[in-house]
């Protein structure tokens, strides 16, 4: 078995989410497995089987799931925390 990082033409990156997938390869098939770093450096696996290769729109909609599933259990406020220390002044009616 030898693995494989340097999928080029795979670069996604939505919301500070990156996705990094890997090839497991075999003697008689190919695998890619789908790892998404994200925005904290933690390592999601992304939901797709490994004999397929997710598109730009499907990665977005597993980010979008993602920060929904965080937002709605309560667990959005380190991203939060981290986006107000980037941009303080978002959000705020300065008018």
């Amino acid at each position: 078995m030898s693995y494989n990082r340097n999928i080029a033409y795979l670069a996604y990156e939505c919301e500070g989410f990156n996705y990094e997938p890997w090839e497991d390869k075999d003697d008689d098939v190919i695998k890619i497995w789908h790892d998404i770093i994200t925005p904290t450096g933690d390592i999601l696996h992304g939901p797709w089987s490994p004999y397929v290769t997710p598109t730009l729109e499907q990665f977005v909609e597993f980010v979008n799931k993602v920060l929904n599933d965080k937002w709605e259990a309560g667990l959005f406020i380190t991203f939060k925390k981290d986006f107000d220390s980037k941009y303080p002044n978002q959000g705020q009616d300065n008018g």
